[in-house]
């Protein structure tokens, strides 16, 4: 209850800032050829901006990255600003596209230009002597000077992370005004979709450290190690966000390791299996006690099984952490296939090192 009080207030805040952000944009859309918003007025198209619209957008950006956040708010920034048309890029260092609406051939080799302008920024490198932990230049939002298109890069913090092209009506020049709207609310969502990324990783944690203390009291309070071996595997990959998970333990005596407790899609397959300690993802971390992220393992051996014979799973990506007491490594507790479009990172790894670290402790008693 106290987190379902704690996302209720986070989602008032969200959009009470956003829209307290934007009032201080002027009311008007100035200059050469300008107009006004479809709402005539500033303040009244902010007010009537959805509260669930952006629930929905902090959702996106919370579950799938920031990425997908401005993918989803393209459309309605183009509704919001009054343009016929838009195109985003997000993430320069893996660029993602989207537009939406009317755009001429014409504008769209415009759009493309500053675009290109923008991801030269990933390779920038200050001239001369200067020191390289200058900033790269940042680029102002503008209006192209002969087209009805308003260019406005995408900040976080001194970053620039994207940007986004807006297309107006034929006749219509973009003006100061529009340039302020745009320019002020594409940096509002930028703030909105940093803000839900951070909240999500602070909850996280706690929740994890809350499940990381229920293990503790399951152990000391529980004489079937099994149950809490069960309960533990099983928690890796639900609070990782992952398809499957395995307890494997190590048998000395025949130099394989053995598949003792299988959760999620891969049960059937690898329940009870044994494979022997040849080079593989998994069979590494038990050799040399060290925890292991493998991202992409389309073309590796991960359990020293057959592709084939693990029918219709693919493994995409492993976390693995060793099981280890008393300076003895007595298997590894790994999880397969994060959910969602991203992989495993150095704080899941460091969690799940923990919880193997309490499972060792039951098996070890």
């Amino acid at each position: 209850s106290t987190r379902g009080n704690l996302q209720k207030r986070s989602k008032v805040m969200q959009v009470s800032n956003l829209r307290c952000t934007l009032s201080s944009v002027p009311h008007t859309c100035r200059g050469a050829g300008a107009r006004r918003l479809p709402s005539g007025n500033l303040a009244a198209t902010i007010a009537s901006v959805p509260s669930e619209t952006i629930e929905r957008l902090t959702r996106t950006a919370t579950e799938h990255g920031p990425a997908a956040f401005w993918l989803e708010a393209l459309p309605w920034v183009v509704k919001t600003c009054g343009a016929t048309g838009g195109q985003v890029l997000v993430d320069l260092a893996a660029p993602m596209r989207r537009a939406c609406g009317r755009i001429d051939e014409s504008l769209l080799e415009a759009i493309q230009e500053w675009e290109a302008d923008l991801l030269k920024l990933e390779d920038w490198m200050p001239l001369g002597g200067a020191s390289l932990s200058r900033d790269p230049p940042v680029p102002a939002a503008m209006a192209s000077a002969d087209l009805p298109v308003a260019h406005i890069p995408i900040h976080v913090g001194h970053a620039v992370v994207g940007g986004l092209s807006l297309v107006f009506d034929a006749t219509t020049l973009p003006g100061p005004g529009v340039i302020d709207l745009a320019n002020a609310l594409t940096q509002s969502l930028a703030n909105v979709a940093t803000l839900a990324a951070e909240r999500y990783q602070l909850q996280r944690r706690l929740t994890q450290g809350n499940l990381l203390h229920e293990v503790s009291r399951a152990i000391s309070s529980s004489l079937e190690v099994d149950d809490v071996l069960r309960f533990t595997t099983a928690l890796a990959s639900n609070a990782l966000g992952a398809e499957a998970s395995a307890l494997v333990l190590i048998d000395h005596q025949t130099s394989e390791l053995v598949f003792v407790i299988v959760h999620g899609a891969m049960t059937e397959t690898l329940q009870g299996r044994r494979v022997g300690l040849a080079d593989s993802v998994i069979a590494r971390v038990a050799r040399t006690g060290q925890p292991l992220i493998a991202n992409d393992v389309r073309q590796e051996t991960v359990f020293g099984v057959a592709a084939g014979e693990l029918g219709h799973f693919a493994v995409r990506n492993v976390l693995c952490a060793p099981l280890q007491a008393k300076g003895e490594t007595l298997g590894l507790l790994q999880v397969l296939n994060r959910e969602g479009a991203g992989g495993f990172n150095t704080e899941d790894l460091e969690w799940l090192t923990a919880l193997a670290g309490q499972a060792a402790v039951a098996i070890e008693n």
